[in-house]
């Protein structure tokens, strides 16, 4: 649990499933209706008495089964297709989400509901400073919650963050504020895809930047470049 979102998410996830379905859903029709050539309407056939059956002794050789090579071909460029892009972004993309396909440039340019990286910055920002600080997580106002103020549902960044150590001390920062009193900065992607931009004196200042992929989660800045290792 990284924030909380207040709109209803979920459903990109679904987008790797859609040709599979597809074609499952396709395939279970072709099925159903039996579509081939000369099956989907059938003469009628005059019924004829069964004839006696005769015993017969089979003298041929028997035959070994072999692989039919068009339907191998068909079955491996459907699993190439169908599980090659996803499985690759998974295997190979630091912080890949479920529905990562490297056959793709990212979500940078489209409107994205993603998970923020505040605990990556986090734990770059233990990695490369040395003294405490206060760092601001730039979020919508409820989003993040700080302590004592989980609410009913007991949800807060803080409660699944408290493995972090103590040094730098995090606070949720709002977007539209006129000043951000704070030694450090994280900035989600999402926020500045839906207009809340950097801060002009803040812009110059960025000293990291968290991604998965090709895709940018969020933007880390320090007001002082020098406490930066």
């Amino acid at each position: 649990m990284f924030s909380l979102l207040n709109i209803v998410v979920g459903t990109h996830y679904l987008l790797p499933t859609a040709i599979p379905i597809t074609l499952s859903g396709a395939f279970a029709w072709v099925t159903l209706f039996r579509y081939r050539q000369g099956a989907l309407f059938l003469s009628a056939k005059k019924s004829m008495p069964p004839a006696p059956a005769v015993q017969t002794i089979d003298t041929a050789m028997p035959v070994k089964p072999h692989i039919d090579l068009r339907a191998a071909v068909v079955l491996a460029l459907l699993i190439l297709f169908l599980i090659g892009p996803h499985l690759t972004g998974l295997v190979s993309v630091y912080g890949a989400e479920g529905y990562t396909s490297e056959f793709f440039n990212g979500e940078n340019n489209v409107l994205q509901v993603a998970y923020p990286a505040y605990r990556e910055a986090g734990q770059w920002l233990l990695a490369h400073t040395h003294g405490p600080g206060k760092v601001g997580l730039v979020a919508i106002i409820g989003t993040i919650v700080g302590p004592g103020n989980e609410g009913r549902y007991d949800v807060s960044w803080y409660t699944y963050n408290k493995d972090l150590p103590g040094r730098l001390k995090f606070s949720e920062a709002l977007p539209d504020a006129h000043s951000f009193p704070y030694d450090y900065l994280v900035w989600p992607m999402h926020l500045v895809q839906r207009g809340y931009t950097i801060p002009e004196p803040w812009r110059s200042h960025i000293v990291h930047v968290i991604m998965g992929g090709n895709t940018t989660y969020c933007f880390i800045m320090a007001r002082d470049l020098v406490a930066i290792t």
